[in-house]
């Protein structure tokens, strides 16, 4: 036995005589039919999740048997052990009430009893999570084996997927369209063989993560659960266990770091996984002490404006001069200053409504005072007190504006841009809080280095993309002198970048040359998901008071949120060219908030400028709909 390893002798039980427990250990182990020599190797505890209750698990006896001959193969003594396991639909009221409990477990299970290194075993939904967190705690090294999903059953030649097709055929079940024998027939098509979900639900989602994180083998987590594959890559998972127990490691603390967290985290939004997965991401992370921190994703405005500068700086005497830089400022200067007669229209509109909702609002209170002027009519009213108008407290809500850097924005970007300043230049004159952000996953920074989580697969390092952030355009914290910097840089940026689109000449707009950007702000491809997540940092960073909203169901991950109307942004307006589901999701998931009184912020779909307001223009349904019924206020 290897120095490290400690086999048998680990954890022994306490009677006071640590050589009388191993020799009464060793005795209780041997009734079991174990040889000395076994009893002298590695022990590698293999936790299997095995429950007639948990269909997904129902093909683990045989890749337990296939775990152990790697194990044995090996040179280590396998020894299983079950434990709890978390069928999803047989739980209730939910398999997450019983998450941690089943961690808890796992952690306590491989603390007490002697092993060297452990083979997690699980599938369903929250058995990875559970197996993970509570092998983490433990301390002790520890490798992954996931169920793996379950063939698709058929119905009428469509292909049909359990935890999505379900929902869908029981509607129409519902809706009188699906008559009782065909969903009859439906419902044994759905799941027809053991895996999981063969979808990218929690459980797909969280065997993606855990092949991320580097804790189970390579070109593992999509294996089919029915495939020879599914065996052979058990027999490897065993093989591999052997070898952290002789050698005694690598523990799962030295595998789970901030890098590979965010890797992680960066391949969930890149499949689109469960929202799910990021509540159990996080708490993976938790229990190795890694904050999961999406502030990495967002760029300040002081950054953005330090970049294009020493990007100016570095390229003046190359292709650009200080003429045309000062040009471009000027362009700038000119567009804002043609639009103060649109701002200045829509600030008078905004009033106008804003103190007719105030009136309308206002009711009359008594004071207590009585009003000597009513004394006459004291025998035929009784309404003889002075009153006052009173009108309700009144707060701004505020608008987040989140502007697509993509490609397919190039035709639109211009006018867009122009639109956006309108607006922000509209929210400073009447003090309505407001914060607009980029996002684009063009931004390379090399102080970031993602490059140590990165895992083999063909001798080649996988890497997840590391460019995806959010660039805080403006603000209105910002200064008046940061305001017209970024205003210059965008509007120069767009002119640029339609200049391209328009003419096909990179230096050309209006036949007169337009300085570039730096290329780490380059028009991109649209990373919404990942924009939408990091939502919940930007609200917590834009919300007035030292509370947390709910914002939609993506952000539940975190931590338990108070909510709070008053704090809530009012408006989420994306100016994008793409329209995408995840916008649809967003809108549909933030009604998912508690207290139900709480509304949630609204989202406004704005497509490539068509629905926004032209410096030419006061009529649109952004103009109708926020600023001329003063809906921003109160």
């Amino acid at each position: 036995m290897s120095e490290i390893s400690k086999g048998l002798a680990n954890g022994l039980t306490n009677y006071g005589d640590p050589e009388f427990a191993k020799y009464l250990r060793r005795s209780f182990a041997k009734s079991m039919g174990y040889t000395n020599e076994s009893l002298d190797k590695p022990i590698v505890g293999i936790c299997y999740t095995e429950s007639g209750f948990n269909n997904c698990h129902r093909h683990f006896p045989e890749m337990l048997e296939a775990v152990k001959r790697g194990v044995l193969a090996a040179g280590a003594l396998p020894m299983p052990f079950p434990m709890i396991s978390l069928g999803e639909v047989f739980l209730s009221p939910t398999s997450m009430v019983y998450r941690n409990l089943m961690a808890m477990a796992v952690e306590e299970m491989i603390r007490a009893q002697p092993m060297d290194a452990v083979v997690l075993m699980g599938g369903c939904d929250k058995t990875v999570p559970a197996l993970l967190m509570g092998a983490v705690s433990a301390g002790k090294p520890a490798v992954m084996l996931v169920a793996g999903p379950m063939m698709t059953g058929r119905y009428k030649g469509e292909r049909l997927g359990a935890c999505t097709d379900c929902r869908r055929f029981w509607a129409q079940f519902r809706a009188g369209t699906v008559s009782q024998q065909e969903i009859d027939q439906i419902e044994g098509n759905l799941a027809v063989t053991s895996g999981t979900c063969a979808v990218m639900g929690t459980a797909s989602s969280m065997a993606v993560i855990a092949e991320t994180l580097g804790v189970m083998l390579p070109n593992t987590a999509s294996i089919p659960a029915v495939h020879a594959d599914r065996l052979r890559a058990s027999e490897q998972t065993g093989t591999l266990a052997a070898k952290m127990a002789i050698q005694g490691g690598p523990k799962l603390d030295q595998l789970i770091t901030e890098e590979s967290v965010e890797n992680a985290l960066r391949v969930l939004l890149g499949v689109s996984g469960s929202t799910n997965a990021m509540i159990h991401l996080t708490a993976i992370a938790g229990r190795a002490g890694i904050k999961v921190d999406l502030k990495k994703l967002i760029i300040p405005y002081s950054k953005f404006i330090r970049d294009i500068m020493v990007y100016d700086k570095k390229n003046h005497f190359d292709r650009y001069s200080n003429q045309q830089i000062n040009k471009a400022k000027l362009r700038t200067q000119k567009f804002i200053k043609e639009s103060s007669n649109v701002v200045n229209f829509l600030v008078k509109e905004f009033e106008m409504k804003k103190n007719a909702k105030l009136y309308a609002r206002a009711s009359q209170d008594k004071t207590g005072i009585i009003d000597p002027l009513k004394l006459h009519s004291y025998k035929f009213a009784e309404d003889i007190f002075k009153k006052i108008t009173s009108v309700p407290n009144q707060k701004n809500h505020g608008m987040i504006l989140l502007l697509d850097w993509s490609g397919s924005m190039q035709k639109h970007l211009l006018p867009t841009v122009e639109q956006l300043l309108n607006l922000t230049l509209f929210c400073k004159k009447i003090n309505i809080p407001f914060s607009v952000y980029a996002f684009m996953n063009n931004h390379r920074d090399s102080k970031d280095d993602y490059a140590k989580s990165g895992f083999e697969v063909n001798n080649k390092t996988l890497q997840p993309d590391a460019t995806t952030k959010l660039v805080q355009l403006f603000s209105h914290k910002q200064s008046k002198v940061d305001y017209m910097r970024v205003a210059t840089i965008l509007h120069r940026a767009a002119m640029y970048f339609s200049g391209y689109y328009n003419y096909r000449r990179m230096d050309t707009f209006e036949d007169e040359s337009v300085p570039n950007i730096s290329g780490d702000y380059y028009l991109s491809s649209t990373p919404l998901n990942e924009s939408l997540v990091a939502m919940d940092t930007i609200i917590k960073k834009f919300i007035f008071f030292d509370l947390v909203i709910l914002l939609n169901a993506s952000s539940i991950f975190l931590k338990e949120h108070t909510l709070s109307e008053s704090t809530c942004p009012k408006y989420l307006i994306f100016l994008t060219e793409t329209f995408t589901s995840s916008i649809t999701s967003l809108l549909r998931a933030s009604s998912a908030v508690s207290p139900a009184s709480i509304k949630p912020a609204k989202v406004l779909y704005q497509f490539s400028g068509k629905n926004l307001f032209l410096a030419n223009k006061t009529s649109s349904p952004l103009v109708t709909n926020v600023i001329m019924q003063g809906e921003i206020f109160g």
